[in-house]
């Protein structure tokens, strides 16, 4: 079960809870600006004359009466709408992980080791095939017979036919 739906009515009931405690933290409080915070140094910055609707005075709103039924609705879609952002995010970073782990995998013996010489011979990195030499007796090339050709203008592939030595 996906957890994100749990994350975003998470974000919609803890933002219009935290929207006051922060405002109230800058310094916006329920008796007005408080001298030496953040939000005096932003009143400051309006010269001393604070327009109705302004950034700061909606601040000091909520700071001195919390927020209105609208701005609980507010606060609510932009909490749950955070909430989804980052679980996208976080699910997206996982099962990008996820595919790295599964390119990883395989490196070793068996069936993972075969797709992945499929993948690297696809992006052009694979082995090159059909150059048999004989190991051991001065490097004689040993010429082979093509299986089948790959597709158009494909290359052959060749099996290494070795003559029976004995060793003395």
């Amino acid at each position: 079960m996906s957890w994100k739906p749990f994350a975003i009515v998470a974000g919609a009931i803890a933002a219009p809870v935290a929207v006051p405690v922060v405002v109230g933290a800058l310094g916006f409080g329920a008796g007005g600006v408080v001298a030496g915070t953040w939000a005096a140094s932003f009143m400051a910055s309006y010269g001393g004359a604070v327009a109705s609707g302004s950034a700061c005075a909606v601040l000091q709103s909520i700071g001195a009466a919390g927020l209105s039924t609208s701005g609980v609705i507010i606060a609510s879609v932009m909490g749950g709408t955070a909430a989804k952002v980052i679980t996208d995010n976080i699910n997206t970073a996982h099962e990008s992980s996820d595919e790295e782990e599964e390119d990883d995998e395989g490196e070793g013996e068996g069936e993972g080791k075969a797709e992945n010489e499929g993948k690297r011979k696809k992006e052009g990195k694979g082995r090159k095939e059909g150059k048999g030499r004989k190991e051991g007796n001065g490097g004689d090339e040993v010429k082979g017979e093509p299986e089948a050709k790959e597709g158009k203008g494909g290359h052959a592939n060749y099996t290494a036919k070795l003559p029976d030595t004995e060793d003395s």
